[in-house]
C-alpha cells in the first residue's frame, strides 16, 4: 500500500479551526472538559443568532469587525462555533490546544458519520455496494496516525493530558466500530462473483445488433419506436434494465427484478399519450371497444410496454445466465478512480469489496478532492465486468511482468505513479547519481531551481517559490526507483515545505494528496509548468535521455507537456 505519510513529521495544524461536533461525542459518553473549555477574545455575537469576529485590535482582522458592536470578550469557542465569521476561525491558540482540538475534530467527525452510516445500512440502502465504498472511505490508516500523533503532542501537556486521553481512546472505539459496520455491512452485499453482472448483461443485450429468434428487432429498437410513439426523451429500455439490473446485483430474485422493471418504466410513461401512431406496432385489440381513435392507440401503447418489458427481463435473465460459470484465475487491474464514492460510480463500486494491492496518487476528482489509482487482483470474469462497465477508468494488466501478483501489482502501481517515499532508503550514499548528475547537467532551459553545485543542497529553493502564485503547478524533475533499478520521472504539483536540516523537500502531488518527502541528492530541477491549450494536467511524465550532446533531457518524441523555463 502506498503511503507518503510519515507520523514523525506532523506539524502543529495551521489553518482555521474545524468544527467540533459536541453532540457526537457527548452521544458517546465523550467529555473533553477542558478542551471544550476553551475560550478566545472575540467581538459581537449580540442576541440569540449575533456574529463573532475578532476584535479589531487583534493580528489581521476581518474586514467585518469594524461593524461588530461591543468590545470583545473571552467566549468558550465549542459553544460558539457555529456563530464564529469563517474568516475568524484562525484563532490564536496554543500549538497544545491546535493540535489536540484537531484530533477532537477528526473523532467528532467520524463519530457523526458513524451515526448516519450506521442509520442507513440499516435501512438497506438501495446501493449495498456504494454504502460499503462510502463507508469504507470514511477513515483509515493516515487518519489513525494523525489523531494518536496529535493526540500525543496534547499529551505531553500535563493540563491537556486527561483530554487527550479521552479523545484516543473515543478514536479508538470510533475505529473498531467502524471494522464492525464494515464487516457486517459486506456480509449483506451480494458475493463478488455475481456483482455487476446483471448490469454487464443489459449493456451486452443492448448493445446487440442481430434480430430474435421471433422475428422481434433488438431491445434498442423496439425502445426507440417505444420512445417515438409516446414523445419519451429517455428510451423506456434505458430504464427498464436500469431497474432490473440494479435489483438482480441487490441480490432480488427474477420476480423482484421484473416488478423492479415494470414499475420504473410505468413511472415513465405515467400520463403519456401517444404522439406518433405510426411507431406503433400492429393492433392486438379490437377498435370497437374504444370512444375514440386516441383512446385505442393509448390502450395499444398500455399493451405494447409492458409486453416489451417482459420481454426484455426474459432476455436480460437468459443473457444473465449465459454469462455465469467464468474462469476463477485472477488478474490484476487498475482503477483509476479511487475510491468509488461519488454517485456514478455505482457500477463500481463493488470492487471496494476487494483490498486493493497497491494505492497511489492520481491527480484529483470532481471538486478539487484528491483522487488515486488502485491495483486490484480481481477474477477473471469479475475483471472483464469491470472493464466493460468501467468505460476507460478500469484498465487490464497488459504488462508481461513476472513473478506473483503482488510483485507485478508493485510494478503497476510504480506506472501510475513513478516515486514511492521509500525509494530512497536503500541508498547508501547522500551524493546524487551518475544519471542525475548527468540530467543536471543537461537541464539547459533554466529552471525555477536546480540544486547547488555541490549537488545535494536544498538552499535556495524557499526564495525560488517563494514569489509563485499558490495555484501554480510545478513539474519537479527526480529519480525514481532503488538506486539499481533507478529511472528519471517529472512529477506535476506543489511544493508544501522545505527542510534543511534533513536536506530533502515535501513536494505535494497534483490533487491535493500528502506531501512527499524527497531528498535533495535525488532532484535534478523544479520548474513551472504550463500544459497545452485545453489539455489538462499529467500526473507524471517519462523523462527521456538526451539523444545527442546538447540536447536537453526531455519528455519522450519531444511530447506536448514540456516543462517550459522562466524567461
Amino acid at each position: 500500500m502506498f503511503s507518503s505519510f510519515d507520523p514523525q513529521r506532523v506539524s502543529v495544524p495551521a489553518g482555521p479551526l474545524p468544527r467540533i461536533d459536541v453532540d457526537a461525542l457527548r452521544s458517546v459518553g465523550v467529555e473533553l472538559p477542558v478542551l471544550l473549555g476553551t475560550t478566545a477574545k472575540l467581538s459581537g455575537g449580540k442576541g440569540a443568532s449575533g456574529v463573532f469576529h475578532r476584535p479589531r485590535s487583534s493580528p489581521g482582522p476581518c474586514r467585518h469587525a469594524s461593524r461588530a458592536a461591543g468590545l470583545s470578550r473571552d467566549v468558550v469557542i465549542a459553544e460558539v462555533y457555529d456563530r464564529i465569521c469563517p474568516a475568524c476561525r484562525l484563532l490564536p491558540l496554543s500549538p497544545v490546544v491546535r493540535t489536540l482540538w484537531q484530533a477532537a475534530a477528526q473523532v467528532s467527525t467520524l463519530l457523526a458519520a458513524l451515526a448516519d452510516a450506521e442509520h442507513l445500512a440499516h435501512a438497506k440502502a438501495a446501493m449495498p455496494y456504494l454504502s460499503f465504498a462510502r463507508l469504507r472511505a470514511l477513515t483509515g490508516d493516515r487518519d489513525d496516525q494523525l489523531v494518536h500523533a496529535w493526540s500525543a503532542i496534547a499529551a505531553s501537556h500535563p493540563h491537556y493530558r486527561a483530554d487527550a486521553k479521552a479523545a484516543t481512546a473515543a478514536w479508538a472505539r470510533a475505529r473498531a466500530r467502524h471494522r464492525e459496520l464494515l464487516e457486517w455491512l459486506a456480509d449483506t452485499c451480494p458475493p463478488l462473483a455475481s456483482a455487476g453482472a446483471a448490469l454487464d448483461a443489459a449493456g451486452s443485450l443492448g448493445a446487440a445488433t442481430d434480430v430474435s429468434a421471433g422475428g422481434e428487432r433488438t431491445v434498442s429498437s423496439v425502445s426507440r419506436r417505444l420512445a417515438r410513439a409516446a414523445g419519451l426523451a429517455v428510451e423506456p429500455w434505458a430504464v427498464a434494465a436500469s431497474a432490473w439490473a440494479a435489483a438482480r446485483d441487490r441480490d432480488g430474485d427474477p420476480q423482484e427484478a421484473r416488478a423492479s422493471a415494470l414499475a420504473a418504466v410505468a413511472e415513465q410513461l405515467d400520463g403519456a399519450r401517444v404522439v406518433d401512431v405510426r411507431a406503433l406496432p400492429a393492433p392486438q385489440l379490437e377498435g370497437a371497444r374504444f370512444s375514440s381513435p386516441a383512446d385505442w392507440a393509448d390502450a395499444e401503447l398500455g399493451r405494447w410496454w409492458r409486453q416489451a418489458v417482459e420481454g426484455w427481463c426474459q432476455q436480460l435473465e437468459e443473457a444473465l445466465r449465459d454469462a455465469g460459470g467464468g474462469a476463477e484465475e485472477e488478474v490484476l487491474v487498475s482503477v483509476l478512480t479511487w475510491p468509488l464514492t461519488l454517485d456514478h460510480d455505482a457500477d463500481l463500486a463493488h470492487l471496494s469489496l476487494v483490498e486493493p494491492l497497491a494505492v497511489v496518487p492520481y491527480g484529483a476528482r470532481a471538486g478539487g478532492r484528491a483522487n488515486f489509482a488502485a491495483v486490484l487482483a480481481l477474477p477473471a470474469d469479475v475483471a472483464g465486468r469491470a472493464v466493460r462497465l468501467g468505460a476507460g477508468r478500469v484498465v487490464p494488466d497488459l504488462g508481461v511482468g513476472g513473478g506473483d501478483l503482488v510483485s507485478r501489482a508493485v510494478e503497476l502501481a510504480r506506472e501510475l505513479f513513478p516515486y514511492r517515499p521509500a525509494d530512497a532508503d536503500s541508498d547508501t550514499a547522500t551524493a546524487p547519481s551518475a544519471a542525475v548528475e548527468e540530467a543536471r547537467a543537461h537541464h539547459g532551459d533554466r529552471p525555477l531551481w536546480a540544486p547547488n553545485g555541490r549537488g545535494c543542497r536544498t538552499d535556495g529553493l524557499v526564495e525560488a517559490v517563494a514569489g509563485l502564485d499558490r495555484d501554480q503547478v510545478l513539474a519537479l524533475t527526480l529519480e525514481c526507483g532503488a538506486r539499481d533499478e533507478a529511472f528519471l520521472a517529472t512529477v506535476t504539483g506543489t511544493v508544501a515545505a522545505v527542510d534543511p536540516v534533513d536536506d530533502l523537500v515535501l513536494f505535494t502531488p497534483w490533487g491535493g494528496h500528502d506531501a512527499l518527502p524527497v531528498p535533495a541528492h535525488r532532484l535534478v530541477a523544479l520548474a513551472p509548468f504550463v500544459a497545452p491549450r485545453g489539455a489538462s494536467v499529467p500526473v507524471w511524465l517519462p523523462v527521456s535521455r538526451p539523444a545527442a550532446d546538447g540536447d536537453r533531457y526531455g519528455q519522450p518524441g519531444g511530447a506536448p507537456s514540456r516543462i517550459h523555463p522562466i524567461e
